[in-house]
């Protein structure tokens, strides 16, 4: 996902748009990657932190309150092939539909070079909606409701390409599962890459 920094002395807020790239992460059933893959794309709005009080500012070095809206589609997505026809298969023909998430995160900066170019950590969490279930298509055991949690960890760079335009980058991995109130309940882990520009504003005061 993305996020800036502010390369002037006053304080600026940013809009962030990154289409992403991924595939799921199998960590029940194997530890392998599949061949599938997941397209989206990340809407972000970063809120400077230099106007807020509070120790743990400071402690964390957050620079920004970062509030996302992500698009994932699903359908390309269809589970692993099991040869054996007695087991227990996810093969999903139709894939597993779209997801639709809001998500807040912090963005930690790390470090930055020549004030042009800054790497954040962004740990977030927030709520989805899935499209497809396994009461809509019961060959899905990855996902039992339409409403899930959403828990995302992102290393995020951002390099100044003009005075308010940047270039954003970010590798993250995203889970999303309604922990277990509604099975089946695997749940989704993927990981994926971004790419995108962000707009910094300054602040209203």
């Amino acid at each position: 996902m993305l996020l800036l920094p502010s390369i002037v002395s006053q304080a600026q807020n940013y809009l962030s748009v990154a289409p992403s790239y991924g595939t799921q992460l199998i960590t029940e059933d194997n530890d392998s990657l599949l061949h599938d893959y997941i397209t989206g794309v990340d809407v972000s709005y970063g809120q400077s932190t230099d106007s807020m009080t509070g120790d743990w500012v400071k402690f964390l070095n957050a620079k920004y309150i970062e509030y996302s809206f992500i698009y994932l589609d699903l359908n390309q997505l269809r589970g692993f092939y099991d040869p054996n026809p007695y087991n227990y298969v996810s093969n999903h023909v139709n894939g597993l539909g779209r997801h639709y998430g809001v998500i807040s995160s912090i963005a930690i900066k790390l470090f930055q070079i020549n004030k042009q170019f800054h790497a954040y950590f962004l740990p977030g969490f927030g709520l989805s909606y899935v499209t497809k279930t396994y009461f809509t298509d019961n060959q899905d055991r990855y996902i039992g409701s339409h409403l899930n949690y959403t828990i995302r960890f992102e290393l995020a760079f951002e390099q100044q390409i003009q005075k308010n335009l940047t270039l954003t980058s970010g590798f993250r991995g995203i889970h999303f599962s309604n922990g277990g109130y509604q099975v089946p309940n695997a749940g989704i882990n993927a990981i994926g890459a971004k790419l995108g520009l962000t707009w910094k504003f300054n602040a209203s005061k």
